[in-house]
This record gives C-alpha cells, sequence and structure tokens, in this order.
C-alpha cells in the first residue's frame, strides 16, 4: 500500500480522502486543479499535462520503453492528431515544451523558431513561417479529454494510485 501526504485539506472539508472512490481522486487531484487554472498558470498546467500525457502514451504502448523518440516517429503521428497539429509540429512541441519543461522548467530555445502563448488563440496550436502559438488552455483540455478518456491508464503497476490519501495541517 503506497501512502502519502497532501497539501492542506481545501476550504470546507472536513475529513481527509482516505478511501476516496478511484475516480474521485483523479479528479480530485489532477483534473479538477488543472481545469482551474489560468493566466500565468499556463506553465505549471502544461508541464503536469505533459506528464499524464506521457503516462497515457507510455501506458498505451505508443510510448514503447526503451525506444528513443526523435523526429518522424511514429508516435508523433498520434500526438499531432490528438492536438491538432502536423506529425512534425507535434515533434517540436513536445521535444521543445516537454522536454524543456519537464527537464529544465522552461520549453527549450530553437535558433529557428519563437513560442508564443496566446489563451485566446482559437486553435490549440497554430504554425505561422517560424513561430508556433500554443493555446495552453486548448492544449490543455485536448490532453486531459484524451487522458480522461482512457482512466485505464491509472491501474500502473509500477506508479499505482495511491490507497491512503492523508491530509496533514500545516504549520
Amino acid at each position: 500500500m503506497i501512502t502519502g501526504q497532501a497539501l492542506p485539506q481545501k476550504p470546507g472539508c472536513n475529513s481527509a480522502p482516505v478511501g476516496m472512490a478511484f475516480r474521485e481522486k483523479i479528479e480530485r487531484w489532477y483534473f479538477a486543479p488543472l481545469r482551474e487554472m489560468n493566466g500565468d498558470d499556463a506553465f505549471v498546467c502544461l508541464a503536469v499535462c505533459f506528464l499524464l500525457y506521457e503516462k497515457y502514451l507510455c501506458l498505451i504502448g505508443a510510448m514503447p520503453k526503451d525506444q528513443h523518440f526523435s523526429q518522424g516517429h511514429r508516435v508523433f503521428d498520434l500526438v499531432g492528431e490528438q492536438i491538432n497539429a502536423d506529425p512534425y509540429t507535434a515533434y517540436l512541441i513536445w521535444n521543445s515544451w516537454r522536454n524543456g519543461l519537464l527537464h529544465r522548467a522552461m520549453p527549450k530555445d530553437r535558433e529557428d523558431l519563437k513560442w508564443a502563448l496566446d489563451g485566446k488563440l482559437n486553435v490549440p496550436v497554430k504554425v505561422d513561417a517560424h513561430v508556433i502559438t500554443l493555446n495552453p488552455w486548448l492544449l490543455r483540455d485536448r490532453i486531459l479529454n484524451v487522458v480522461e478518456a482512457n482512466r485505464g491508464i491509472w491501474k500502473d503497476t509500477q506508479a499505482p494510485l495511491m490507497d491512503v490519501y492523508e491530509v496533514t495541517p500545516s504549520k
């Protein structure tokens, strides 16, 4: 059994979420907080979304263990389809944003390309010459919709959902 501690309870919550149903855990720990994010939360939101998306891709077999995911790998066909981008743009996003955010806390810089974030863009990804603009909220929604529709990925034997989740008060 895995146990853990969490941040203090949400206001108005009187008890620790011990024994919470599977779907409730995922909703409370991941989906609800991510959907509440906006504005400057974009970097944190995308970092967590890419973590969840990678978990999904690995557990459905699209990213087999010990493979390199370089340009042209078939996983970027699926990623592109799911985030509304061509496979090459999906690769660039994965390489710069996923790898950058999760390894360096910022997207990787590229001399041949500029990145932009625009929460009012009407598509998740827009390519215009040498500028790729992401709408972090539409991208989040796309990723969460894919992950949410495949909640079986949480039955991960190497990283299962915690059975006990105790909330401890802050000092």
